[in-house]
C-alpha cells in the first residue's frame, strides 16, 4: 500500500534531520539579525590581528586559544581574494553566528539520540540557543562558541560510535581537541569525552581500545600544534622548558597575562577549586540572563521570580531522571555530572568566569532531558518547557540583546565615533586606563592608541619617571613626523570620584605633575564627547 502525500509531508516533519535543518537556520537568521554592538576588547584585539595579518607573537598565539587569530585572518585573507570588503569584525561575527547555530543543531541531535523525544530535545536545545551568554557570544566577535562547538560535535560523534564504526573514535580526539584549540578550559572536556567513550555501546575491548585511540588522537595533536607554536615563538632550543611544570602551568594555564607570576600551591589550588564550584550559580544566572538597567522593573521581576522556579523545575526532573531512567540512559547522567564538576573547577582555575559558564549548562540540560524522557505523563510538562522557551527568547531579546545590537547602547563606542571628525587613521591617542575607548579608537578609527596601564605593566620593573620620559619621546617623534597626538582628560584631571576605576599601579597624581610640566596644549579647550581629548602642540622632553 502506497503512502498518501500527506503522510510523506508528516514523516518529513517528523525527521530528526529535517528539525536539525529547521533548527540550524532559523537560529542562525536570528542570530545574523542581532549582532552585538557591545564588542568586548578581547573581540576589538582580535579583529585588529586578524587585519594586520600577525603571525609569530605571543598575543597572536595566545595559549588559551591559539585558533582564534590564525581562524580570523584567514577568513579576512580570504574574502579580500574574493573581492569582498567586509571588515574582520563582521566576518567573525558571521562565523560565530555560524557555528552558534550549528552548535545549537547539533545539540538538539545529541538530546535525540539520548532521550529519543523530538519534542523534548527541541525544546531544550532551544533553550540553550535563547539563553544570554550564548546568544551573546553567537553575535560577538569572541569565538566561544565554536570551541562549545566542537565541544557538542564530539559529543554527537562519541554516542553514535560502534563495534562497526570505530573510526568514529579518533575523529572524536581530533574533535575534542579543536575544542581545546578555541579555549583552554575544553581541556576539563577530555576526561568527560574518555567517560562517555567508555559507555558506547561496542563491547568492552572495541570501547577500551577506542577509548585509548580517542586518547592518544587528542594528547598527540595538542602536543604538535603548542610545541610547533612554541618553537616559532621562542626557538626550537627552548622546547624543553615545556617540560618544566612551573613553565607548562604559566603556558598553557595562565597564558600572556600572567606569566612571571609564581605557580599557585596545592593548597591555593584546593581553594581556587572550591570557590569555583561554589560560584557556579551566579554565574550560571549570569549565563542565564544579564541584569540590565532598564525602566521594564515588571519584566524584570518576573524574570528574576522564574530563574529559581527554573532551576528547582531542573532539579526535580534531575531526581525523576535518576530514579526513573533506566540504566542505558544512567550512563548519560553520570559522565553529565563530571562534565559539571570538572568545569565549576577549571572555569576559576582558568579565569574564565561568566565568560564560559555557559559550558555547564549543556551537561544540566542533558540531565534534565533524560530526567522529563523518563516521566510517563509528559505532555503538561512540555508546555511548561514551551513557555520557558519563549520567556527566555522574549525576555533575553528584550532586555538585553536588542539594546546591545544598537550602537547608540554602546556610550564607549558612541564616544570613539564621535571622535572621528577630528582623529585621522595614524594619529596617537593616549589612554588613562583599560577602558574599551582605547581599542574601539585603535580599529574604528585606525588611530595609534595607547593605553598607559599597558604600558606600565609591560615595564613594571622600570620606575615611573623613566616609563614616562619613553613615552613623551613617542609624542614628540609622532609629533616630528606630521602626526595628531591626543591626551586622554584623565590623564591632565585625575578623576576623584570613587566610582571612578583607575589602574592601582600608576600614580595618576604623579603622572599628570609629570606631563603638565611637559606637555603643550594646542588648546585649554577638549575635543569631542566631555571634552575627553587634549590636542597637543609640542612636547618638552
Amino acid at each position: 500500500m502506497k503512502s498518501s502525500p500527506e503522510r510523506d509531508w508528516k514523516n518529513i516533519f517528523k525527521n530528526p534531520k529535517f528539525i536539525f535543518f529547521i533548527i540550524f537556520i532559523s537560529t542562525f537568521i536570528l542570530y545574523l539579525s542581532t549582532w552585538t554592538a557591545q564588542y568586548t576588547t578581547d573581540g576589538i584585539i582580535l579583529a585588529q590581528l586578524c587585519e594586520k595579518g600577525k603571525s609569530i607573537t605571543l598575543i597572536f598565539w595566545n595559549p588559551q586559544h591559539p585558533f582564534w587569530a590564525i581562524t580570523g585572518s584567514v577568513l579576512y585573507k580570504v574574502s579580500e581574494k574574493m573581492g569582498m570588503n567586509f571588515s574582520s569584525l563582521s566576518l567573525i561575527q558571521a562565523l560565530n553566528s555560524f557555528f552558534g547555530a550549528l552548535c545549537i543543531a547539533f545539540f538538539f541531535l545529541v538530546l535525540h539520540k539520548i532521550t529519543g523525544n523530538r519534542m523534548i530535545s527541541l525544546l531544550f536545545s532551544l533553550i540553550m540557543a535563547f539563553i544570554y551568554r550564548f546568544w551573546f557570544y553567537s553575535v560577538e566577535v569572541k569565538m566561544y562558541v565554536i570551541s562549545a562547538f566542537f565541544v557538542i560535535l564530539s559529543l554527537y560523534i562519541i554516542i553514535n560510535t560502534d563495534q562497526k564504526r570505530f573510526y568514529l573514535y579518533p575523529i572524536a580526539g581530533i574533535t575534542a581537541a579543536l575544542s581545546f584549540f578555541y579555549h583552554i578550559i575544553n581541556i576539563f572536556f577530555i576526561p568527560v569525552i574518555l567517560f562517555f567513550s567508555l559507555t558506547t555501546k561496542s563491547d568492552f575491548k572495541t570501547r577500551l581500545s577506542g577509548t585509548t585511540s580517542l586518547a592518544l588522537m587528542t594528547a598527540t595533536l595538542i602536543i604538535i600544534v603548542h610545541t610547533s607554536i612554541f618553537a616559532s615563538l621562542f626557538g626550537g632550543g627552548h622546547i624543553n622548558a615545556m617540560l618544566n611544570f612551573d613553565q607548562l602551568y604559566r603556558w598553557f594555564g595562565l597564558g600572556t597575562r600572567f606569566i612571571g607570576q609564581e605557580v599557585p600551591t596545592g593548597r591555593q589550588n584546593l581553594e581556587t577549586f572550591i570557590k569555583g564550584f561554589l560560584a557556579q550559580g551566579t554565574d550560571i544566572k549570569d549565563s542565564l540572563f544579564m541584569e540590565a538597567k532598564t525602566e521594564k522593573v515588571i519584566v524584570l521581576k518576573i524574570l528574576l521570580l522564574l530563574f529559581p522556579a527554573f532551576l528547582i523545575f531542573c532539579f526535580i526532573i534531575f531526581i525523576a531522571g535518576l530514579w526513573k531512567t533506566p540504566g542505558e540512559k544512567l550512563k548519560i547522567i553520570l559522565p553529565s555530572l563530571i562534565w559539571i564538576a570538572v568545569y565549576s573547577i577549571g572555569i576559576e582555575q582558568v579565569h574564565a568566569r561568566n565568560d564560559m559558564s555557559f559550558m555547564i549548562l549543556f551537561p544540566i540540560i542533558i540531565i534534565s532531558a533524560v530526567g522529563m524522557a523518563s516521566i510517563p505523563k509528559i505532555n503538561n510538562v512540555l508546555y511548561i518547557l514551551s513557555l520557558f522557551v519563549l520567556l527566555f527568547f522574549s525576555l533575553n531579546l528584550m532586555i538585553k540583546i536588542y539594546p546591545e545590537h544598537l550602537k547608540g547602547g554602546n556610550p564607549w563606542l558612541c564616544r570613539v565615533l564621535a571622535l572621528g571628525p577630528y582623529v585621522k587613521a595614524g594619529d596617537s591617542i593616549y589612554f588613562s586606563g583599560f577602558f574599551p575607548d582605547v581599542y574601539y579608537a585603535g580599529y574604528f578609527l585606525k588611530a595609534n592608541a595607547v593605553d598607559l596601564e599597558v604600558e606600565f605593566e609591560r615595564n613594571v620593573n622600570e620606575t615611573t619617571d623613566k616609563i614616562i620620559k619613553n613615552l613623551l619621546s613617542k609624542m614628540n617623534n609622532d609629533l616630528s613626523l606630521g602626526h595628531k597626538v591626543f591626551i586622554d582628560r584623565h590623564i591632565l584631571f585625575p578623576a576623584v570620584s570613587p566610582d571612578q576605576w583607575m589602574p592601582a599601579a600608576m600614580d595618576l597624581e604623579r603622572i599628570k605633575n609629570f606631563f603638565g610640566e611637559r606637555l603643550i596644549l594646542k588648546s585649554k579647550k577638549g575635543i569631542g564627547p566631555d571634552e575627553a581629548l587634549f590636542e597637543l602642540s609640542a612636547v618638552r622632553l
